[in-house]
Formats: structure tokens, C-alpha cells, sequence
């Protein structure tokens, strides 16, 4: 794929995670632990399906555990599906995305470069401003406190599931044993979580739609990311899906969205771009990684 095409591709299947669980989980119709764990065994079979079982010579692996690293996945789709339907998209999408940018950061804050560690602690304070302004809001009344908490702890479940790509190596043997104990860890807390139910609320939409998330923007959307070497193209995927989910929010599902609430995303936004802009735009690719790096 070329670099348009490619970056074309990922921010579409980003974009369409948020708007096709709100869609799947509004109507209440749709269980979203269900939909949690049909999005993340999806993903793992198309993951099992489209990654060769081989070392490549560009690779990605943070520095969890297998096991901690799924739990981290898993947490992150999990708590998003439950907290979504509660929340508009707008809302949504600025507090996820700007609480992933704010503990990927934190977490990758090195002394090695201290330009580009001011312009990250500069986007910090400017997304946490942003932030700050939205919960100061009249109109944060509307919302379901323990449903914003949650869309944040998405987003730092994100953030340290999915580290700066510059510092980390990963194979693909790692990503697809990964995703296999996912799928499983999935599963565990999905019975964990309605075994105390007489029955689960589902629909063949929502079933539809975790399928159709779980293969393009979950599966497939990782394939092509976590492997493309153009860091620019990269972080520029994640400002640009948050700038559609927006527009989607306010002319798609008619949001109503204060000239305050404006202000406090475009703070956000601004944040996010100047991490981006502020980030290495190239890797360091080793020329060999061995199969065995797994822990």
C-alpha cells in the first residue's frame, strides 16, 4: 500500500471504532460486554489469520508481560463499550484520545531530547486545560460521571497498552500470541461479568457491528499500524480520526455542542497536534529480532 492510501486506510478503520460502537451499543438492545468480547475474538482471528508466524525485520514490543498487555487491550475495549452509550461522540472522542496523549507522554518521557520533552509537557497542559474546562461545564451534568471516568481509563489503558513506537520492538509472533491471550482474557471477564445474568441482551445489528469493528478497526487497523514505519503518518492518524468522529457526531447524529464545549476540543485538539508535530517522524529498525522476546 502507499504511504496515502495507507494513512487513508488507518483513519478510517480508527474513526469508524467510535462511531460503530456507538451505533451497535445506543438503542441499549445489545449487551456491551458481548459486543466487548465478539469485537476482541474477531480481532484475534483476523490478527492469527493476516500476520505470518515469522520474525520481520522491523518489530514492536513494549515492555509488559503478554498477559499484562492483554489486560491492558482488553480493559480498554471493555470499558469503552460500557461507557459509550451513556456519552456523545464529541465528549467521547476528545477525552479518549486526549487521556491516551497525556499517559503516552508521561510514559515515554525520556532525558535524551528536551525539545521534544517541553513540547510534550507543553501538550500535556494544554490537553489537561482542555480537559479541565469540559468537567467545569453546566453541561457535564448531562453526563454519566462513572462514564466519563471510564472513557478515560480507556484511554490510558490505550496509552500504555500501545507505547511509543520509536522506543519499543515488537514481532509478529509476539502481536499474534498477544492477541490470542486477549481473546481468551476477553472471554474470562465477559462470563466474570454476566454470570450472574439469567440471559444476555443481543441483537443481529450489534453482532454485525462487533464483527465488522473487531475485523477492520481492531484487526485489521493493528496489522497495517503497529508495522508502518512512517511515524508521521502514524500520529497523524489518531488527530485526524478525532477530527471525523467530531464532525460525525455534530452533523451525523445531530449533537448539540456549546460555543464553550468548542473551545475546550479545540484546546484539545491542539494538544494532540502539537504532540504529534513534536514526535520523531523516523524509526531506528533493527535488522534482526529474535522470535524468542516475548516477556
Amino acid at each position: 500500500m502507499t504511504t496515502v492510501s495507507t494513512f487513508i486506510f488507518l483513519i478510517l478503520t480508527y474513526s469508524s471504532n467510535l462511531i460503530l460502537t456507538k451505533l451497535a451499543l445506543q438503542t441499549g438492545e445489545m449487551d456491551p460486554c458481548l459486543f466487548s468480547f465478539m469485537k476482541v475474538a474477531t480481532a484475534a482471528f483476523i490478527v492469527l489469520t493476516v500476520l505470518p508466524n515469522a520474525v520481520t525485520q522491523f518489530a514492536y514490543r513494549n515492555n509488559f508481560s503478554l498477559l499484562t498487555t492483554s489486560l491492558l487491550f482488553v480493559s480498554s475495549i471493555f470499558t469503552l463499550s460500557i461507557a459509550l452509550p451513556d456519552l456523545g461522540l464529541v465528549i467521547s472522542s476528545l477525552l479518549l484520545y486526549g487521556s491516551s496523549i497525556v499517559f503516552r507522554v508521561l510514559f515515554n518521557i525520556s532525558p535524551k531530547n528536551i525539545m521534544t520533552n517541553l513540547s510534550s509537557i507543553f501538550s500535556i497542559i494544554i490537553i489537561s486545560i482542555g480537559a479541565g474546562m469540559f468537567f467545569e461545564l453546566p453541561s457535564i451534568t448531562n453526563y454519566n460521571h462513572s462514564s466519563l471516568l471510564l472513557i478515560i481509563f480507556s484511554g490510558v489503558s490505550f496509552a500504555l497498552f500501545s507505547p511509543d513506537k520509536s522506543q519499543i520492538k515488537l514481532s509478529y509472533q509476539w502481536l499474534r500470541r498477544m492477541f490470542m491471550m486477549s481473546a481468551i482474557v476477553g472471554l474470562i471477564l465477559f462470563f466474570s461479568i454476566v454470570i450472574k445474568s439469567s440471559y444476555v441482551v443481543f441483537n443481529i445489528d450489534g453482532i454485525i457491528y462487533a464483527i465488522v469493528t473487531g475485523t477492520f478497526s481492531t484487526g485489521m487497523f493493528y496489522c497495517l499500524w503497529l508495522f508502518t514505519e512512517n511515524k508521521l503518518v502514524s500520529h497523524m492518524t489518531g488527530l485526524f480520526s478525532v477530527i471525523i468522529v467530531i464532525l460525525w457526531g455534530v452533523f451525523v447524529s445531530a449533537e448539540s455542542i456549546s460555543t464553550s464545549e468548542v473551545s475546550a476540543g479545540t484546546l484539545i485538539i491542539l494538544g494532540i497536534l502539537i504532540h504529534t508535530l513534536a514526535s520523531p517522524t523516523t524509526y531506528t529498525s533493527p535488522s534482526e529480532v529474535n522470535s524468542d522476546t516475548t516477556s
